[in-house]
């Protein structure tokens, strides 16, 4: 098949536009065809060109790895407000070389204590949570995670890895050009919808002043998030979870009549977790365990694994049916099981082995249950010359989260409570102090016990089946880390959920690319197909990697975002 390249370019103006962000040696030819980028020193790879620009202006003024990924994300909370900030949950997944090991932070927000499950169904006023507004909002982690990581593997003091994102917020920067046709999603915000309460006019005035979003190349500045950025760095996680200026806004934007309290907020810590992991093609891929769908990932690559797909021609009707399949059987247990605490008894052998032979080779499967859900997310990976490597993915969940804005913080606070339903019982239902289903997954895999790929495939649902598409890719057909990137996708769309009662019937959604010969032979196995997806807003993903090797390092990005991946 032709892979199409997409013309990437590192926006000149806006890396020269920070000053002391000048990158010597690098040249816009270097992301703009569809091959890797390669480095002995460090590597960085994130959907938006300043937050690659201060990873790599971290890493080459002496900070670690992680460093570099705390300055990206505070660059991706300004470039990409509605997909992440200060306001979001944190997940990452960091290899040690110091160690030897491979460690995963937890900083997931739960709900407050306040409201119980009887409270929220009456505040939500219908079957299902608030899908914006303050009762969407979950306790935000991202700051916890940032310092959890800082005080284990950083090297450099928070003025210097936050002085990137200060300068771009108070100087401005142009939009990018997905960035900005996304920032349209503002307009999703239905404010007036069931269970939605909460005051828009500071996210109004922050992010569509005169009732407008950017447009491509159009300066957007937000001197309110600088501010804010320059309260995290001298006070710390008091400033969110303590009496700092910062928790205070947030608790007046939520009001008395909300589930989170000031104890709420001084009770969150991010934690550190053993990953989970399953052997794939001779290569070991890790995921944090729930609340995460990590798992969903390893069950479709635990399936694949038991059929020789790599035999099977990368667009042939044989290996994409029996990926759909075991999408499917992975998606039917997530809408099911996965929630805050619950067992990964979706990875028992002998569970997978009576799914494996169940999968009719000629025939969709029938009744469905997978998620609708379309996230919005910033992934990015990092790696520096001692040989750590970091996975690190941020999100506020929905396109600029709950809408909600404390005033004088420039960010959004994020909805990822409406993951929770309102079903007694469920594994995923709303109770105090419990945290939502999750979609974010940073990815890692391993090679012989050695560091591999820190990976991740940002957008909702399309997490766990973007990123099994990608190590397939790689593992069974040859691809380099960037060629896999510019495959064409398929991404399973509908169906029972998570966080909800609504069902809309499964289809699968086809990115162009496939064979109509492909397709076609799909369709007569029983499959549900179409081409394309539904609005500009809901994605086929958004991929980033970094990949060890041979002592040095390989980065990649993909053309479906505004990313540029750098290595020296």
């Amino acid at each position: 098949m032709v892979i199409k390249t997409s013309r990437r370019t590192l926006l000149a103006s806006g890396v020269a536009g920070l000053g002391a962000l000048a990158l010597p040696g690098f040249s816009t030819a270097q992301t703009a065809v569809a091959k890797p980028v390669f480095g002995s020193n460090g590597a960085a790879a994130t959907s938006q060109p300043l937050a690659t620009a201060a990873a790599l202006h971290i890493l080459q003024n002496g900070g670690s790895a992680v460093d570099a990924a705390i300055a990206a994300a505070a660059m991706l909370g300004l470039t990409e407000p509605l997909m992440s900030g200060p306001g979001g949950d944190l997940f990452a997944q960091v290899y040690d070389p110091h160690e030897g090991r491979l460690f995963a932070l937890d900083s997931a927000g739960a709900t407050g204590t306040r409201f119980s499950l009887q409270d929220m169904q009456s505040a939500a006023g219908t079957s299902d949570m608030p899908k914006h507004g303050s009762h969407s909002v979950s306790i935000p982690g991202a700051i916890a995670g940032w310092f959890a990581l800082h005080e284990r593997f950083g090297k450099l003091g928070m003025d210097q890895i936050l002085a990137p994102a200060i300068a771009a917020a108070k100087a401005g920067f142009p939009v990018g050009v997905q960035t900005s046709t996304d920032w349209q999603s503002a307009k999703w915000l239905n404010r007036s919808a069931p269970g939605v309460v909460g005051d828009f006019s500071e996210f109004d005035s922050v992010f569509q002043p005169d009732g407008k979003t950017p447009r491509p190349g159009e300066q957007f500045q937000n001197a309110a998030y600088a501010a804010s950025l320059e309260i995290i760095r001298d006070a710390g996680t008091d400033a969110v979870y303590g009496d700092g200026p910062i928790a205070r806004a947030i608790l007046s934007a939520l009001g008395e009549e909300h589930a989170i309290g000031a104890q709420d907020l001084a009770g969150h810590e991010a934690v550190w977790r053993t990953p989970l992991s399953t052997q794939y093609r001779g290569a070991e891929i890790f995921q944090l365990p729930p609340p995460g769908q990590g798992v969903s990932t390893l069950q479709i690559l635990a399936l694949l694994d038991a059929f020789d797909i790599g035999s099977m021609e990368f667009s042939s009707p044989e290996r994409l049916h029996l990926l759909m399949e075991a999408t499917k059987i992975a998606y039917r247990d997530r809408a099911a099981m996965i929630g805050d605490g619950a067992s990964v008894e979706v990875l028992a052998p002998e569970r997978l082995a009576k799914q494996c032979e169940e999968i009719d080779l000629e025939r969709a499967s029938g009744d469905v249950d997978v998620p609708l859900q379309d996230g919005d997310t910033s992934y990015l990976s990092v790696a520096d010359h001692s040989g750590m490597m970091v996975s690190l993915i941020t999100s506020v969940s929905g396109p600029f989260g709950s809408g909600i804005v404390a005033a004088g913080t420039g960010f959004c606070l994020q909805n990822r409570a409406a993951g929770f339903n309102l079903i007694p019982g469920h594994a995923n239902a709303f109770a105090p102090g419990k945290r939502p289903f999750h979609t974010i997954i940073p990815g890692f895999a391993m090679r012989d016990g050695a560091p591999w790929l820190a990976f991740g495939v940002m957008g909702g649902a399309m997490q766990p089946q973007g990123q099994a598409q990608i190590l397939s890719a790689i593992l069974d057909h040859g691809d380099d880390i960037q060629a896999a990137g510019h495959r064409p996708r398929l991404r399973l769309y509908g169906g029972p959920q998570p966080e909800t009662r609504t069902v809309s019937d499964p289809v699968w959604r086809i990115e162009h690319g496939f064979p109509d010969d492909t397709l076609e032979a799909l369709r007569a196995k029983g499959h549900r197909i179409e081409l394309g997806l539904p609005n500009p807003y809901v994605r086929y993903g958004g991929y980033q990697c970094v990949e060890r090797r041979n002592g040095a390092y390989a980065a990649a990005t993909e053309p479906r975002n505004d990313g540029v991946a750098l290595a020296y």
